[in-house]
């Protein structure tokens, strides 16, 4: 199949240096890429590969305000019963 690829700026310096470093053409080098992304086989990007913060979860206890899931509870609580 034939088509036109436009790729953008930082696309195409990477690109560009991805070809001198492994030799391939173009056609080999995209052919490559979208077969091991079709496939599910694509390296971790940069965001897979940042320190991760762990938060420590624990039980609060009980609630002591009530039915959270209740507007009007919730409402009453933080405004009074004024909003009535």
């Amino acid at each position: 199949m034939r088509t036109t690829l436009t790729l953008d700026d930082d696309i195409s310096i990477l690109h560009e240096r991805r070809l001198s470093e492994t030799g391939q053409t173009f056609k080999e080098f995209v052919n490559s890429q979208l077969r091991s992304a079709l496939k599910g086989d694509v390296v971790s990007t940069h965001a897979d590969n940042v320190n991760r913060i762990h938060t420590p979860v624990f039980h609060g206890g009980t609630l002591l305000i009530g039915d959270v899931t209740s507007t009007a509870e919730m409402l009453s609580i933080a405004e009074g019963e004024e909003f009535k």
